[in-house]
């Protein structure tokens, strides 16, 4: 008790002593800056797609491939595929006789028009956040 009585008094003592600091008048602005130089820092990183402009070209191309290869071959008989049974292909593949759809000439205009219309919404929201993450 008598330990914490003088700790006490040392206490009030040394309070009363010392002076009351007041902050710099620019005290709130170098705060702010620090941590607006730290938020910046953090926030910087760099752009990489998750699938290179290369990788895309190369499934797309694959995909492409594959595409004509089974649309050529399912008239052709191998070894290999003649044990498969690929007769449903044939029907399919005779569905899907693209010389002979028609399309409206409204239907022609509004698709272009509307790609058109996408194309440039894309590239101005590209435009708009190009513009805001480099400033």
């Amino acid at each position: 008790m008598k330990q914490d009585k003088e700790l006490n008094e040392f206490t009030k003592y040394i309070v009363k002593e010392s002076e009351l600091k007041s902050p710099s008048s620019n005290f709130v602005k170098n705060v702010m800056s620090k941590i607006e130089e730290e938020v910046s820092i953090n926030t910087q990183f760099d752009y990489k797609p998750l699938i290179s402009i290369k990788g895309w070209f190369i499934i797309f191309s694959v995909i492409v491939l594959a595409t004509i290869a089974v649309i050529r071959n399912t008239q052709a008989t191998s070894t290999y595929l003649s044990s498969w049974e690929l007769s449903f292909l044939e029907n399919t593949v005779n569905y899907f006789q693209f010389n002979e759809i028609k399309f409206s000439k409204t239907f022609v205009i509004c698709s272009v028009i509307f790609s058109i219309m996408m194309m440039v919404q894309v590239l101005g929201i590209k435009h708009f956040y190009n513009k805001e993450t480099s400033s």
